[in-house]
């Protein structure tokens, strides 16, 4: 249904992996609608919090978050989730936003691992 993390260690039957919702995890970020980037950064709950928003921006609520391709550890295009808060953040110089991710954490039983490297 959407991104659900990033392998960290792989086996030859098995693998580990950093869930997104992670507070350690990181992925650059796309607003589909705006166009804007931010940073999406798991909170150690169900729900996950896209940071660095320019205080421009006009991401609403509603509106669907992927991954913006940036950095080079996920592939642009892969769905995050949905807005479903927008903040003003401490320091009042940039936005948040709270994402309902469309992944079910606590019922994943199979994943798709997209790896990026390729044979030479």
């Amino acid at each position: 249904d959407g991104l659900v993390g990033k392998v960290v260690v792989a086996g030859t039957r098995s693998a580990r992996a950093i869930l997104l919702t992670d507070p350690e995890a990181r992925a650059s970020a796309m607003n589909q609608r705006t166009r804007d980037v931010g940073l999406i950064e798991g909170t150690g709950s169900l729900m996950l919090k896209m940071t660095y928003l320019d205080r421009q921006s006009n991401i609403q609520v509603g509106d669907m978050i992927i991954t913006s391709g940036l950095g080079g550890i996920y592939p642009k295009g892969i769905p995050i989730g949905k807005v479903e808060l927008v903040g003003n953040e401490k320091n009042n110089l940039s936005l948040y936003a709270s994402v309902k991710p469309f992944v079910s954490f606590s019922k994943l039983e199979e994943v798709l691992c997209v790896s990026s490297q390729t044979n030479a």
